[in-house]
């Protein structure tokens, strides 16, 4: 969840999960088009007293408070004995170093410096970082067994012909198309994760206490568990293809290209070329085109 101006208590989010993870990625709150508009009413119904500084933000353009939000962060993060970065893509320091407090608050800053020999901040850093994050505690795990707690988050196959499949089956890997994540397994089986908008990972010792909305949980051969929670349980898991080419199963799965030179990236490339519709609207190009 980004940072909301005045409400979010970042201190003590930092003081909660220090001990639980590696990083702590701040993102503010970024208001665009008619999000911007139900947000605003938002805060004028629960926090009227915000609104003045929504306002300066979000109308005004005023970074102030980011910035004295930035120094405060600091502070605190020197207070408590962890490295604070900016523009940084500090996933890849060692899985079992300390946390590391990185500062996302200017995405467009972050953008255009990173052609200019400043650290590249990856695509989808939230999905990239579950990635790097997870993949180093599963790999070379087994499956044992599945806890189904909701079957609905199992798109495909059906929830127990998913748990036939995926039990005893060793994790090799985390691979990232877009915002899929891809579980491969060393038989080369593949297993689809869209987290959707509150979908999460977690690994944890098997006697930790399950977050409310745990909804799938993979027993792992080191007695460790491997779970999946979601929130508004939009997330949803699929059992991949791996009979299929590369180029099938992707299509199937509507994974698109990345920005990586591949065949499929400058055929979409050439496409965008074709039309002058905005982004958002653009469709499919013509029999003529």
């Amino acid at each position: 969840s980004p940072i909301f101006p005045g409400i979010t208590d970042v201190k003590a989010i930092i003081d909660r999960v220090k001990g639980q993870c590696n990083l702590i990625w701040l993102e503010n709150l970024n208001l665009r088009g008619s999000y911007k508009a139900v947000i605003l009413d938002y805060i004028r119904e629960r926090y009227p007293q915000f609104l003045p500084l929504y306002q300066e933000i979000y109308h005004k353009g005023n970074r102030s408070y980011w910035e004295l939000l930035d120094r405060e962060l600091k502070s605190y993060a020197a207070r408590i004995g962890l490295d604070y970065v900016t523009n940084d893509d500090s996933m890849k320091r060692p899985f079992d170093a300390l946390p590391v407090i990185v500062n996302y608050f200017y995405h467009e800053q972050i953008k255009k410096s990173a052609g200019k020999g400043a650290a590249a901040v990856p695509e989808l850093p939230e999905i990239e970082a579950i990635k790097r994050v997870i993949e180093p505690q599963i790999k070379g795990f087994a499956v044992q067994r599945i806890t189904v707690n909701r079957p609905e988050v199992i798109a495909r196959p059906a929830a127990d012909e998913f748990c036939r499949r995926v039990t005893g089956q060793v994790f090799a890997g985390i691979r990232r198309r877009g915002k899929f994540l891809i579980l491969c397994m060393e038989s080369g089986d593949r297993l689809i994760l869209h987290l959707r908008m509150t979908g999460c990972l977690l690994v944890t010792p098997a006697d930790y206490p399950e977050e409310k909305h745990t909804h799938l949980v993979f027993q792992l051969s080191d007695g460790r568990e491997l779970r999946f929670s979601d929130t508004r349980r939009f997330g949803r898991f699929r059992s991949g293809w791996p009979f299929l080419s590369k180029r099938t199963r992707l299509r199937r799965r509507n994974i698109w290209p990345q920005r990586d030179g591949t065949t499929a990236t400058r055929r979409f490339c050439r496409f965008m070329d074709m039309t002058a519709s905005p982004v958002r609207s653009a469709g499919k190009p013509s029999a003529a085109a």
